[in-house]
């Protein structure tokens, strides 16, 4: 017995031995014991990712148009800015100064008392604002309205959420849930906003010696608290709610931008207004919308391009910024750098260093001194963007003398399809952008968060003429010399559906006209009997030649292809409005400019673009001959220079010239084009699509002219102006003393010299 069971224990410890002997071998050697010695080794490393800077954005001439911030915004938590912080500490001071009878107090009761400690950390608020006023260089009352700015938003959002969540969780649980109920905290609530924004060095410092004094007290609080008679004497706590954040967001130099213009080639009517004298300009916003806005990395870029130590440090991670809309988004790939690493060796004491690689700088086609001088023409202190008195015959409208006007302008260069300059009315001020953008976002009637360059389509009304006529005459549809009678109406059984503008207003027909008269005179008949000529297939199809009906690719995002019927539907009824640029057809500013800088190639077609020496190859050649651009460019240049040309001379103001640029060749094209009115979107259900439309906001003809121009010593054009102007009526009344501006500033800056 006693050997049997001595063999039992000796099994026994031999088991325990082997499984001892087998774990410590799985530990030890194998994948088991370099998974534990690479954990081992990893617990010795501390890494430190280093930020990137994000590459510059440059204009033609390499001044800087957008760069990252280097400096820091203060921010003071939301509970401080609203005053909650100074409730919240007094209500409980006041309970643990009175714990007895704090449970046995009423409402009125705790008020009371709480209303006693209160006081205390008011002052501290107080003092706080004062001393970022003065550190900052502003008024105690521009720190008041800032205040009042930040919870004016963040009660915005906060109700905005509320709102979604209530008609959410309504409609999951099929009952009516009650605003209390689906209220919940929103992070702007819990968070710190910027009071003072991008200070320097020394205001850094001193806020820092604030904080670091409050962070002192508080220590010394917690370390005699509780000893007995102590008090708190604490009088900078309110500073343990400031921080200092480097801003993600980009600084954009040329924003803001004042102008000195030249007042005495402006209609007389605005001349008079300036006696004649240079006047300076403030215009902001100036590039964004062409630049575009930033925004935080979504779910989007997480997953196309994670981050990972080892293999793309430049990849997205929660709180990365990326571009929005813009160059900012088109050149995201470029502009976005690679971050660095540090890792520090515990067991030597010694770092690894992989340094930060900046994004790479993107040059634009755009020239920004250009580019704010036409934003300072279309400004509201001008005048050009108003309804002036010469705009009119209506005496209904003349009531409104004075009101503004929205609209886009684009500058061309026509050898290479650069997009010199553009405009967007009205802009996008960098300041509400940041402190108030709901101004900008919730206006739905001007929009002015909208590119119109790229991204509102409009009908071309008679600016799509030359391309007609050109057209036609390629086709052999029409001879070089032949005459077109033009009895006043296109239709004889339909007499007022489709009438010369002349005749309209009872004047006589034009009566027998070729096309180069057609062009300068804008006869609708003539190109209505063109648009039969060509058949609508034909006359679509010549349209898609030049680029309508398809965004131009120019890389921005967000970009209009216009509105061009295809197949059947380009033959339906009445049709034949396309040839004067109405009916089912619209293009974009940018599709404007770039199909007329087609036609000043010759039929050369390219895409535009908006990158400095980037010029797109030919794409299709529309094969235009000599004679045949003679006669076109002869109708434009009689539109511009003749007195019978709709673009010469503004008929209610003495007859005054348009174009008075001297040294510059001008051939130009008007188009009046009808357009539905704008009117109120309303939302009923609130997903921020329209659900029916209310009252007329907007309502008439949208005002064109493209003009090609060249110096005089040039044989071809060599710019491509234009400028569209909602809702103003005729359009070489209301946009051709505007293109005659940007023409002069074009001058003025080199570019026809």
């Amino acid at each position: 017995m006693f050997h049997r069971r001595l063999l039992l224990l000796i099994a026994a410890a031999a088991a325990v031995t082997l499984t001892l002997g087998a774990a410590t071998a799985k530990l030890t050697i194998g994948p088991e014991q370099a998974r534990r010695q690479a954990a081992a080794e990893k617990a010795l490393l501390k890494p430190d990712l280093i930020p990137t800077v994000r590459g510059r954005i440059l204009d033609r001439h390499g001044r800087v148009l957008a760069e990252d911030e280097a400096a820091f915004d203060v921010t003071v938590h939301y509970s401080v800015i609203t005053g909650d912080w100074a409730y919240d500490n007094a209500r409980s001071d006041a309970r643990r100064a009175d714990r007895e009878r704090w449970s046995e107090m009423d409402f009125a009761g705790r008020e009371k008392l709480t209303t006693e400690y209160k006081q205390r950390y008011d002052d501290q608020i107080e003092m706080l604002w004062r001393t970022l006023a003065e550190v900052g260089g502003k008024s105690r009352q521009e720190i008041e309205d800032r205040r009042n700015r930040i919870i004016g938003r963040v009660h915005r959002i906060a109700t905005g959420h509320t709102a979604n969540r209530q008609r959410r969780l309504t409609k999951q649980l099929q009952e009516e849930v009650s605003w209390a109920e689906a209220s919940e905290t929103v992070l702007e609530q819990v968070q710190g906003h910027a009071m003072l924004d991008g200070i320097d060095e020394a205001t850094r410092t001193v806020v820092m010696g604030f904080i670091a004094e409050a962070e002192r007290e508080q220590q010394e609080y917690l370390r005699h608290r509780r000893k007995s008679g102590f008090q708190d004497t604490r009088a900078l706590q309110v500073w343990r709610q400031v921080g200092l954040q480097r801003p993600a967001r980009r600084n954009y130099p040329f924003e803001t931008v004042t102008v000195m213009l030249e007042t005495g080639h402006l209609p007389s009517a605005l001349r008079d207004r300036f006696d004649g004298q240079p006047t300076e300009v403030t215009v902001r916003g100036v590039g964004l919308h062409t630049l575009g806005l930033m925004r935080d990395a979504w779910s989007g870029e997480f997953t196309s391009r994670p981050f990972h130590p080892q293999n793309d440090l430049g990849g997205y991670m929660d709180g990365d910024r990326v571009g929005s809309t813009g160059i900012e988004a088109m050149m995201e790939d470029r502009l976005r750098g690679t971050r660095g690493r540090n890792i520090l060796h515990l067991d030597s004491n010694t770092v690894e260093e992989t340094p930060a690689m900046r994004g790479g700088d993107v040059r634009v086609s755009i020239d920004i001194q250009l580019q704010a001088r036409v934003l300072a023409i279309m400004s509201p202190e001008i005048g050009l963007m108003e309804l002036q008195p010469w705009h009119t015959r209506d005496e209904a409208r003349l009531a409104d003398v004075g009101q503004p006007f929205n609209g886009a302008a684009v500058v061309m260069e026509v050898e290479t399809g650069e997009v010199l300059a553009t405009a967007s009315v009205p802009t996008m001020p960098l300041a509400t952008l940041r402190e108030d953008p709901d101004l900008l976002y919730g206006n739905q009637a001007d929009a002015p968060f909208r590119n119109r360059v790229i991204a509102q389509p409009y009908q071309p009304g008679s600016t799509l003429k030359p391309l007609v006529l050109a057209s036609v005459y390629a086709d052999r549809k029409l001879g070089l010399d032949e005459i077109i009678d033009t009895p006043g109406y296109l239709w004889p059984n339909k007499p007022t559906a489709y009438r010369d503008w002349r005749f309209k207003r009872g004047g006589a027909p034009f009566g027998p006209i070729d096309g180069t008269e057609a062009i300068a005179r804008s006869s609708n008949v003539f190109f209505g009997k063109m648009a039969q000529r060509l058949g609508s297939e034909g006359l679509v199809g010549w349209f898609e030649g030049f680029g309508m009906g398809e965004p131009t690719g120019c890389g921005l995002p967000g970009e209009h292809g216009g509105d061009l019927p295809a197949g059947r539907a380009a033959g339906t009824h009445g049709w034949e409005f396309m040839g004067i640029g109405q009916g089912p057809i619209r293009w974009t500013p940018l599709q404007a400019a770039n199909a007329y800088a087609t036609l000043a190639r010759g039929g050369a077609f390219k895409r535009p673009t908006y990158l400095a020496d980037h010029a797109r190859p030919i794409e299709r050649d529309l094969d235009f001959s000599d004679q045949n651009l003679a006669r076109v460019f002869e109708g434009m240049r009689q539109s511009a220079n003749e007195s019978h040309g709709t673009t010469h001379h503004l008929s209610l103001l003495n007859r005054e010239l348009i174009f008075n640029v001297p040294g510059v060749t001008v051939m130009a094209k008007s188009g009046t084009a009808d357009a539905a009115p704008l009117r109120e979107a309303i939302d009923h259900d609130g997903d921020g699509l329209p659900d029916a439309w209310g009252r007329v906001l907007r309502d008439g003809d949208h005002s064109w002219v493209v003009a090609m121009v060249q110096p005089e010593t040039a044989s071809a054009p060599t710019h491509v102006v234009l400028a569209v102007v909602e809702y103003a009526g005729s359009g070489g009344q209301v946009a051709g003393p505007i293109v005659n501006q940007i023409i002069w500033a074009l001058k003025q800056e080199g570019y026809l010299d």
